[in-house]
């Protein structure tokens, strides 16, 4: 076991046989179709696939950690996506046949995405990856590992705090839907290397989970806003082409209004990045190995 200094310094450890526990319990649910567990699965996967870089090199278990990731993504976003529309149909009183109709279109897409779930579980020896993560957290459970941990993950918070900071520049203050979605993916990498992080690095995880989920509530709202688009080019049906236009104006008025307000976030978020990124580090790199066939990862900043 790693002593109380080396405990302290990361949640890396506790990360990995958290959320590999999460992911045995959730995945086969989730192949099925379960909502909930199709989220719990997603989520479990993403933050494994943040804590294993910083044990070592495994490119096989990153790559099914991926399948599973990309194949659970879709069938997620069709459930949110569905639950919004109702949120929203009952807040403004949508059309009933326009929201069954959306509903019907997401469902649609939902089967055919679960039923690409389905192959990529099947594909991935879940078994197999679960046994391989708890292994990977055994061997680096020692004092000298958890030191030459804790200075890799502080280069990997460096690094997402970077990539975020390049992103966010990127994107600028013009509204665009594709480079903000990089802005989100880059804030959910550098939160979930933060929440590994020492306790004063994960304080910041706080601003970073409200950034997180603001740009996620944009990014819900595009959704609804495509699948409206979808309706409106149904030339078959005037009025619903008429009705679904004219709601997805309202959806382009209310994504644009809440970027808004998150630019006007962008400066305080900016201040904590420098502050993660020129934070000491509280264990420098050593040229350790993690074990044999593996190697603690070490980050250059790119700034």
């Amino acid at each position: 076991m790693a002593d109380a200094t080396t405990q302290d310094m990361t949640q890396v450890l506790p990360a990995l046989r958290r959320n590999a526990i999460a992911l045995g319990r959730a995945l086969p649910k989730a192949a099925r179709g379960n909502e909930g567990a199709v989220h719990r699965a997603r989520v479990a996967t993403r933050r494994l696939r943040e804590a294993l870089p910083v044990t070592g090199d495994d490119e096989s278990l990153a790559r099914d950690l991926r399948r599973l990731t990309r194949a659970l993504g879709p069938v997620r976003e069709m459930d949110v996506c569905r639950v919004l529309i109702r949120d929203l149909a009952a807040e403004s009183a949508w059309p009933s046949r326009l929201v069954n109709r959306l509903d019907r279109a997401c469902a649609e897409q939902r089967a055919r995405a679960l039923h690409r779930l389905e192959g990529a579980v099947r594909r991935v020896d879940s078994e197999r990856l679960l046994r391989a993560i708890a292994e990977r957290a055994a061997e680096q459970d020692r004092p000298a590992l958890a030191r030459a941990m804790s200075a890799a993950l502080r280069s990997r918070v460096v690094k997402r705090a970077d990539e975020l900071a390049s992103a966010i520049a990127d994107a600028g203050t013009v509204y665009a839907p594709e480079k903000l979605h990089v802005v989100r993916k880059a804030a959910k990498k550098l939160r979930y290397a933060v929440e590994m992080s020492p306790p004063s690095v994960r304080r910041t995880a706080a601003g970073l989970r409200r950034v997180q989920e603001e740009l996620g509530t944009l990014h819900d709202l595009q959704m609804v806003q495509r699948r409206l688009q979808e309706l409106a080019t149904d030339g078959h049906d005037a009025w619903m082409l008429r009705v679904a236009t004219a709601l997805e104006r309202q959806m382009e008025a209310r994504c644009r209004e809440l970027h808004g307000a998150i630019v006007q976030r962008v400066p305080a978020l900016v201040r904590l990045l420098d502050r993660l990124r020129d934070a000491p580090a509280r264990v420098r790199p050593r040229a350790a190995r993690a074990r044999p066939g593996g190697r603690i990862l070490r980050f250059q900043r790119t700034a």
